[in-house]
């Protein structure tokens, strides 16, 4: 049987146009995925020890379910006024671009977007402290000896941070001169933030240590 050569020709055009749409198809998706320049960047933390956050959305983008004491990954979003909701809680937040923001939900409370630290240098690491302990006073991230402050007096719903070579050492979290909570050794990296959330009550706090390559 022999095959018409026009007809061959024809069938082949069809292919790779078909084949090229689906290329470029592929290619819009991947390149949608990435952050226009101006971007604001923005996480869930759920501070609650045991209620789950379901359907969490800022601006119809869904973070899905988040467990308690526990904390989304950065999703960005164009700057300007977004509509945070999750469960049958609705609230409005107001984010710039080129800032990353944290987003706490803590029980009984409205929930608190905290604006990050700048961090734009990949040759060190950096630290922040998240105070989220109810009825508490300012926390003072230290050494576990005490002997050298890495963040002092953060404030509740407040967050400090900065920027230190990288470095293997034992932390803990004081309250004036009380040290209330052993975190254990942690590994700073260069191009990695280390958040430290505090959350619970000041008599029984809860300590969630997240790292995040920036």
């Amino acid at each position: 049987m022999r095959l018409n050569t026009r007809h061959f020709f024809n069938i082949t055009v069809v292919a790779l146009l078909f084949f090229s749409a689906r290329i470029s198809a592929n290619e819009e998706r991947l390149y949608a995925e990435e952050p226009p320049a101006g971007s604001a960047f923005v996480r869930i933390f759920n501070s609650s020890q045991v209620a789950v956050l379901r359907d969490a959305t800022i601006s119809n983008k869904l973070f899905g379910k988040l467990a308690g004491n526990s904390s989304s990954p950065y999703l960005f979003f164009s700057p300007g006024e977004k509509t945070f909701s999750y469960d049958d809680n609705v609230s409005k937040i107001q984010i710039k671009g080129d800032e990353h923001y944290t987003l706490v939900v803590i029980d009984g409370l409205p929930s608190e977007l905290i604006k990050d630290g700048a961090f734009r240098s990949k040759r060190k690491a950096r630290v922040s402290l998240y105070n989220l302990v109810t009825k508490g006073s300012p926390l003072t991230l230290r050494t576990a000896d005490g002997k050298t402050a890495l963040l002092s007096d953060v404030k509740f719903l407040k967050s400090d941070s900065r920027n230190l070579n990288a470095l293997r050492i034992p932390l803990a979290v004081y309250s004036g001169g009380d040290k209330i909570a052993e975190i254990g050794t942690i590994s700073f990296e260069r191009g990695k933030a280390t958040s430290v959330f505090v959350g619970g009550a000041m008599e029984n706090p809860v300590i969630k240590v997240i790292s995040t390559a920036m």
